[in-house]
């Protein structure tokens, strides 16, 4: 990734009142393919924050009407912990599906991220580095 990518989050009532906030990205991985069980994935990011926040994660899930319209494919993972604003965070996780989408569709393979902030300023996270790989053997 050569440019940046901004991800601004939205608040999440429902689920985190009052300090959650969240945002689903579909990437191009998912475009092509649907996560299935047993599948590997490799995060690689690099970001800042403008707001200091709680916690940062990240998961896999299917959020079509035929999975219940949320169902999680890969576990959530704890990228940040105590994040301060302006302040570089990188690092590669591996995720594994645990289960598999009920479709190729967008909607069945989403990438989520949930950022929970004592803030009530809707965070805007700069991606540096965003990517998004499945492992093969």
């Amino acid at each position: 990734m050569d440019s940046q990518l901004l991800v601004t989050f939205n608040h999440k009532k429902q689920y985190f009142e009052p300090w959650g906030w969240g945002c689903t990205i579909t990437p191009p991985l998912f475009y092509e393919s649907k996560v299935t069980a047993g599948d590997k994935y490799i995060f690689k990011y690099s970001f800042k924050s403008d707001i200091n926040f709680d916690w940062f994660l990240i998961q896999i899930a299917d959020t079509a009407k035929e999975a219940g319209f949320f169902t999680l494919l890969c576990p959530p993972l704890k990228l940040v912990t105590y994040g301060k604003a302006d302040t570089e965070y990188k690092g590669a996780v591996i995720l594994y599906a645990r289960k598999s989408a009920t479709s190729e569709k967008p909607i069945s393979n989403v990438f989520l991220m949930d950022l929970f902030a004592n803030s009530e300023k809707q965070p805007t996270l700069t991606f540096t580095k965003f990517e998004l790989d499945k492992i093969t053997d």
